[in-house]
């Protein structure tokens, strides 16, 4: 739980701190990380719902030239593949075996 606390903070203080404008580089890393952890997710067959949505959200964003938003997006969509993933493997060490079937 700690943990989940600690990169729930680390996210929220890069989202709401970027004190920066972004370029299309940061928003292709930004939608390259949150891809990645879709997939780790996605492999577990534990992803959110929506996180597809956000990830196809930011690429747009990014290609109309609007990195700021298209970063933003991402780094929110890569949160959320986290989070799916901490809380599949929580489910399954708690015992909750069926949760990952």
């Amino acid at each position: 739980m700690l943990k989940t606390i600690a990169s729930a903070l680390v996210i929220s203080v890069a989202l709401s701190g970027a004190a920066f404008a972004a370029d299309k580089a940061a928003a292709d890393a930004a939608i390259a990380e949150a891809k990645a952890a879709l997939s780790k997710a996605g492999k577990k067959g534990i992803a959110w719902r929506d996180t597809g949505k956000m990830i196809k959200k930011a690429e747009k964003a990014a290609e109309k030239g609007d990195f700021d938003a298209a970063v933003k997006t991402a780094g929110k969509a890569k949160f959320q593949g986290d989070m799916a993933y901490e809380q599949g493997m929580e489910q399954m060490t708690a015992g909750n075996w069926s949760y990952l079937d």
